[in-house]
């Protein structure tokens, strides 16, 4: 959205875990997933995160940061929450990046 400071902004459905999670933390992780875990990531996008722990069901290893992200990660985001915009039954999320994590073996 902004590179100067570094924004960018993701819908997320108001009634997910990830969204109560953004909203109330003021903090996301934007990643994404290696080849190595992508079986996986499609696996998780079927469950509430609220139902079940996601990485422990399906073997995700996760960075040990203030916010957590898969360890294999090709490309992580790590954003404070600027703004929240109402659109309809989601919220965009508008944030800026305080961390970028590229691992380009992965």
């Amino acid at each position: 959205m902004e590179s100067d400071p570094p924004m960018l902004g993701f819908s997320m459905w108001k009634g997910s875990y990830t969204h109560e999670l953004a909203a109330s933390t003021g903090k996301a992780a934007v990643s994404i997933p290696g080849e190595e875990i992508s079986r996986q990531a499609l696996q998780c996008g079927s469950v509430s995160g609220r139902d079940i722990d996601k990485a422990s069901e399906y073997g995700i290893a996760l960075e040990d940061a203030a916010v957590q992200f898969p360890v294999h990660s090709k490309l992580a985001f790590i954003c404070t929450v600027e703004n929240k915009v109402d659109a309809g039954e989601c919220t965009f999320f508008v944030c800026r990046v305080e961390q970028t994590l590229c691992d380009e073996g992965i």
